[in-house]
C-alpha cells in the first residue's frame, strides 16, 4: 500500500474517512442529527510498526438536516496483520459539531 500523501478520492482515504463519519455519528449524532461525509480534503498514510496502518485526514462533514458543513481533522489506526484489535479513531472537531441542537 502507498505510504505518504494520498489521493483524497482514492479508496484508502475514503475508507478511513467513513470510519471517522461513523465515529462522529455515534458520538454526536441522534435521530434528529445525522452527519455525512462531505469531502476528503487531504490524507496521509503511514505504516506503524507492530500496530498497523495510520491515516491522518482533513475532511468536511455535513449535518444532513441543517445542511451545515464543518471541517475536521482525524487520525485513524487500522490494526495490522491478523490482529482482531478494534479500529482506533481520534477526530479533532470544532465546537459546533460537539454542541447539541
Amino acid at each position: 500500500m502507498a505510504t505518504g500523501e494520498l489521493n483524497p478520492n482514492h479508496y484508502q482515504a475514503q475508507r478511513a474517512a467513513k470510519v471517522v463519519q461513523h465515529y462522529l455519528n455515534t458520538r454526536y449524532g441522534s435521530p434528529y442529527r445525522l452527519l455525512g461525509l462531505h469531502r476528503v480534503h487531504s490524507g496521509n498514510a503511514e505504516d506503524v510498526e507492530d500496530s498497523g496502518r495510520k491515516y491522518q485526514l482533513e475532511i468536511s462533514v455535513q449535518e444532513i438536516i441543517s445542511n451545515m458543513t464543518e471541517k475536521c481533522s482525524a487520525e485513524v489506526l487500522f490494526p495490522g496483520g491478523g490482529s482482531s484489535a478494534p479500529l482506533r479513531s481520534r477526530p479533532r472537531v470544532r465546537s459546533s459539531l460537539k454542541s447539541t441542537p
